[in-house]
């Protein structure tokens, strides 16, 4: 499966759309340039036909009503993060002055579940954490991380709703235990592997006293 980036907006989003053989295509965490993930995707790629998200948090997913809307996707979260949809139109426009076009899920997925498309399958690794329903897409020999791990850190822990000891829990049983040479695609930032991580990331090498949690 091919996984086309682009880095979007003032916060340096990573979005990701995976085309394979499938008529279709499905895009990662739509924000910012909603015109450009659609236009893009069908233009130069194929016309998304799902949205998935890796965690709820409205800057992973500010396009997703425009995406749902030109493209009839369905919207596909975990099940413990979907309550972040409907609260973050509040939160974008007091906390940020930004303007978050109401949507609804369409679906919520649960940790170990695969999602085939076309001939290939991505598995949904529940990463808790920065949110309690944050995941993680492994396709193939790769690996889309939200906000749960980036190249030479983690995601935050000290939202509402994130938890320090569960993130790390997440990390170190879930994501460095994989093949050291699959490719880490993180939701800000740029590539990694999971070797180079489980090797040159001074956090991961942290005890929980170390790190406070």
């Amino acid at each position: 499966m091919e996984i086309v980036t682009w880095t979007i907006g003032p916060m340096d989003n990573n979005v990701y759309l995976l085309v394979n053989d499938h008529e279709k295509s499905i895009v990662v965490d739509p924000a910012w340039d909603d015109e450009l993930i659609v236009n893009e995707a069908e233009s130069k790629h194929k016309p998304i036909g799902l949205i998935i998200l890796t965690h709820g948090h409205f800057d992973h997913c500010l396009s997703a009503a425009y995406v749902k809307e030109k493209t009839g996707a369905e919207l596909w979260i975990h099940e413990l993060d979907a309550h972040y949809i409907p609260e973050n139109e509040k939160r974008a426009k007091v906390e940020f002055g930004l303007d978050f076009a109401p949507t609804t899920v369409d679906k919520t997925f649960t940790d170990g579940e695969v999602i085939k498309w076309g001939n290939d399958e991505i598995k949904i690794i529940h990463t808790p954490g920065h949110t309690p329903g944050g995941s993680c897409f492994l396709i193939d020999n790769d690996l889309i991380t939200g906000d749960t791990l980036f190249a030479g850190s983690v995601g935050r822990w000290d939202f509402p709703g994130s938890n320090g000891t569960h993130l790390f829990k997440s990390i170190r049983e879930k994501i460095i235990t994989l093949d050291p040479n699959i490719n880490i695609h993180p939701g800000h930032g740029p590539k990694s592997t999971i070797g180079h991580e489980k090797q040159h990331n001074t956090l991961l090498k942290m005890s929980d006293s170390q790190l406070g949690i």
